[in-house]
């Protein structure tokens, strides 16, 4: 009877250190000191002034395209979109914007449109990880499965902004994909093959 008793307690005690063990890797501060390490480390990050995103778009309807966006420290930022039937060319300096739209005309950024200038100089910053730089809200939410990986789901929330999900790979703590919503549409883009850009991933 002793060592049935001795058995299940030992049993627990493991049970409970390595719940406790999986409770600590799912701290806030752990998962983003980890990603940055990933991305380059603090020092790279801070030291980072100017970059240029380009991605694929895919919207409802068939239409796809390319979104090229090119960032200066602190807070500048033109945007390109081509779905190839229509263009549009927006430019951010910091307090109010601009954009030319695919009618080719040009008016000042509202709404939805600086929102989303607002959200993209925050993550070009990398104000989720150094909210010293620009004001936002960051948030663990949990684990998240999604094709087989147990995402650790982060987010943020910049000022002014609609907040972002960041689906972070827990062996590499890299953004396997991001979630957000700009009115009733849902944006979900995919990130992969990280290449290394002066010790940048």
């Amino acid at each position: 009877m002793f060592s049935k008793k001795f058995l299940v307690l030992s049993v627990s005690l493991l049970v409970l250190i390595f719940g406790l063990q999986e409770l600590k890797a799912q701290t806030l501060e752990e998962i983003l000191s980890k990603h940055m390490e990933a991305l380059g480390g603090e020092e790279v990050l801070k030291a980072q002034r100017n970059s240029v995103a380009e991605f694929d778009i895919i919207v409802p309807g068939g239409l796809t395209g390319k979104h090229k966006s090119y960032f200066k420290y602190p807070n500048k930022l033109r945007s390109e979109t081509d779905l190839k039937v229509m263009t549009s060319l927006s430019v951010y300096d910091g307090e109010k914007g601009w954009i030319r739209d695919p009618n080719g005309q040009v008016r000042e950024l509202a709404g939805m449109e600086l929102e989303n200038a607002r959200s993209e100089i925050y993550f070009s910053v990398y104000g989720y990880l150094f909210p010293e730089r620009v004001k936002g809200k960051v948030e663990y939410l949990g684990r998240e499965e999604d094709e087989g990986i147990n995402y650790y789901v982060v987010q943020a929330t910049p000022e002014d902004a609609e907040p972002v999900k960041m689906f972070i790979n827990p062996e590499t703590y890299l953004i396997d994909k991001t979630v957000s919503k700009h009115d009733i549409v849902v944006v979900t883009s995919y990130l992969s093959d990280y290449k290394d850009f002066g010790g940048i991933l």
